[in-house]
């Protein structure tokens, strides 16, 4: 009998094995998943990732977003899924003597697309997901799909990628990242070793987001605030969100520009529906004197329906003298730490180590 979870652990094994520590958040990911939608579908995606070759990340993810066992108001619907979700059906039913995990050359032979040492589907087939009478087209015995099938569904799983791709690189220009090239892979954890990294991986797992929970990143400047600001943004666009970055000045400007214009209900509108709002630098920079009210208004719009990350190298104790208003940053503080989570960055300080000596 197949063990619960058995794909999903060759799944996250195979993300280890190719990526190393830069694997460890898209594990997280995976896990995340099972969570959501049930670990029995989970099985089912990860399964289909090992057989057919694609097994990112991603994948697995789009595969149960499109799933046709989810709910409506959870199912993404796409006909190159539902092409795949087709062919995986002629997939036939492994014997109990074929249960064993394939080897490289029997991989080589069957999928030229799947990089060595790949783990793959090591059991029968995951359940089939349409109906009960449907026959397989298939010889009895067959234990390979037909050459026709298996390029066509190649075929398809290559372009899948393309449009993941492409709406991964439109959602980063939409974001306005200050630095698109600051990761959780380039981030120095050991300068400042005794940073909440449980936390940080957690977060970037886009857990946090699902629950409409909030986080605070606390510190002096240079400890790495925007660094994991950026990259948790990263990281939640790879997992299908939409982002928003913008430094808390220029949030405030872009709104001024909009009651300039007329369209302040519009850009509010936006501002207040992105599934995650960074705003980062708050405390930098003077601030006009509207900005206490204008905040607090993002942020009780935002308050249980979207996920707000923002970092300050001010103590939440000088935001009311910051702002010149305490009772609207008493309660602009009550909403983000109500279901807020708090990093705290440094001591010290990354520019300083690096400035050259005088």
């Amino acid at each position: 009998m197949r063990k619960a979870g058995q794909h999903i652990g060759a799944f996250c094994q195979g993300l280890h094995r190719h990526h190393g520590e830069v694997a460890v958040r898209r594990i997280l990911g995976v896990l995340s998943l099972a969570k959501k939608y049930g670990v029995a579908l989970t099985e089912e995606a990860c399964a289909v990732a090992l057989e057919t070759g694609a097994s990112e990340y991603h994948f697995v993810r789009r595969y149960l977003e499109r799933s046709p066992q989810l709910p409506l108001n959870l199912r993404q619907v796409d006909p190159l899924i539902r092409q795949l979700t087709l062919y995986r059906d002629l997939i036939p039913a492994r014997s109990q003597q074929d249960t064993t995990t394939l080897n490289s050359t029997t991989l080589d032979e069957e999928n030229p697309h799947e990089p060595d040492g790949t783990p793959t589907c090591t059991d029968a087939a995951p359940p089939r997901r349409h109906g009960g009478g449907a026959r397989n087209p298939l010889t009895p015995g067959t234990s390979r799909m037909d050459a026709a099938h298996r390029s066509h569904l190649v075929s398809v799983s290559d372009e899948l990628t393309r449009r993941s791709d492409r709406l991964l690189e439109r959602r980063r220009k939409q974001a306005g990242f200050r630095d698109a090239q600051r990761t959780l892979d380039n981030f120095d954890f050991g300068f400042n070793p005794k940073m909440n990294r449980s936390l940080i991986f957690d977060l970037a797992t886009g857990a946090f987001m699902g629950r409409r929970e909030d986080a605070l990143f606390l510190g002096p400047g240079g400890t790495g605030k925007s660094h994991l600001a950026q990259a948790i943004g990263q990281a939640a666009i790879q997992q299908g969100y939409r982002v928003l970055y913008r430094e808390t000045h220029v949030l405030l400007d872009e709104l001024a520009d909009a009651v300039a214009d007329g369209t302040r209900k519009e850009y509010m509108a936006s501002v207040a529906t992105a599934p995650l709002l960074i705003l980062d630098d708050f405390g930098m920079r003077k601030l006009p004197h509207t900005a206490a009210e204008d905040l607090l208004e993002i942020v009780m719009r935002r308050y249980e329906r979207a996920s707000t990350l923002l970092t300050s190298n001010r103590p939440v104790e000088d935001w009311g003298k910051l702002l010149g208003d305490v009772a609207a940053v008493s309660a602009m503080l009550d909403r983000l730490l109500h279901h807020g989570h708090v990093l705290t960055c440094g001591p010290r300080s990354w520019r300083t180590k690096t400035a050259p000596a005088s």
